[in-house]
């Protein structure tokens, strides 16, 4: 399930979704997503209209009604909401986390043999300042000066998320600078961050690879 689909990440998460599903030999599982707009779809992304393994609901985050149909039977949810703008007071991200919390806990009040799936939320490499102990540190407070205030609401969408870890597994993705480039491909880390910016495409494939994991190695971890 994607959230955010008509996003650069979602749209990013979408396309390599449906290329790998397109290769398997075997039968490719269904994959839903939420979209505002099916117009804005039409224009990123046609195929996805036209393809019976993409299971389209439209609507907001805010519609439970629509948001559990779209999180219902799903093994993993991508919260790829974002905005760029830092206004003051944005709480796009923890608003998106609450409620996908509440839509499942509200599916697993319904279902006694109901599977949560695992979370994994795009964040941003600021949040956490591991990822930035190699910069200057006029680099690091110019940088998180000018997005201060989505930072804010995205670590407090991680700390709202950890504290559901007791029935809920949430992948946090903490990339760096983002561009709109080919993929070259991607390393997932613990302990750093990329050098330089990378593209949409390889933030994505490195979600996908988080989503995919089955080690464990990555849940409850930036």
């Amino acid at each position: 399930c994607i959230l955010g689909a008509t996003g650069n990440t979602g749209i990013s998460i979408l396309k390599l979704l449906d290329k790998q599903a397109a290769r398997s030999q075997t039968s490719a599982p269904d994959f839903h997503i939420l979209i505002r707009s099916r117009s804005k779809l039409e224009r990123l992304y046609p195929t996805a209209l036209q393809n019976p393994r993409i299971k389209i609901f439209e609507g907001t985050i805010s519609d439970q009604s629509v948001l559990k149909q779209c999180l219902q039977g799903t093994r993993v949810v991508f919260l790829a909401v974002a905005i760029t703008d830092n206004k003051p007071g944005s709480t796009i991200t923890m608003d998106t986390s609450k409620a996908v919390v509440e839509a499942l806990e509200s599916l697993r009040a319904q279902q006694v043999a109901f599977k949560p799936p695992k979370l994994i939320q795009l964040s941003a490499a600021p949040v956490d300042w591991k990822f930035l102990q190699h910069d200057a540190w006029f680099v690091r407070k110019l940088v998180t000066r000018a997005n201060s205030n989505i930072y804010k609401d995205l670590a407090i969408a991680e700390r709202y998320l950890r504290s559901q870890e007791d029935w809920l597994t949430t992948v946090f993705v903490l990339p760096g600078g983002l561009s709109f480039d080919e993929q070259y491909g991607h390393e997932l880390s613990l302990t750093h961050s990329q050098d330089g910016c990378i593209s949409f495409l390889d933030l994505a494939a490195g979600m996908i690879e988080a989503a995919d994991d089955e080690s464990g190695k990555w849940d409850m971890q930036n």
